[in-house]
């Protein structure tokens, strides 16, 4: 029994049980760095291939149907990925000032 007690009592090893909270912690908190980082990464990538794809289908949008066959195209060369995107996932319309809500259309003339 007074082995049990003096185990109990005894503090050699705290610091390393302290240590190893403090690492694991650590390591966590750099974890969650590296997905936040990744995760912002990932969102400015696909925030540059919409944008080059919106201006792609502007320099197209006299062919209604073609500036959206363009649009996807860029889309898919930016992003390297072939079925990330279909010519009829792109839509085209503007953004109603008052609301800031997307209003989609599909009269090319009424696109701003």
């Amino acid at each position: 029994m007074s082995k049990l007690k003096n185990f109990c009592r005894s503090e050699s090893g705290s610091g390393t049980v302290i240590g190893l909270g403090t690492f694991m912690f650590a390591a966590a908190v750099g974890g969650l760095a590296l997905d936040y980082a990744q995760g912002n990464r990932e969102k400015i990538r696909l925030q540059v291939a919409a944008d080059a794809a919106a201006l792609a289908a502007a320099a197209n949008i006299d062919a209604f149907s073609n500036a959206q066959t363009v649009a996807a195209e860029t889309v898919r060369r930016n992003l390297r990925d072939t079925s990330i995107i279909a010519s009829t996932d792109v839509v085209f319309g503007r953004v109603n000032p008052e609301t800031s809500a997307f209003e989609a259309s599909s009269n090319p003339d009424e696109v701003d």
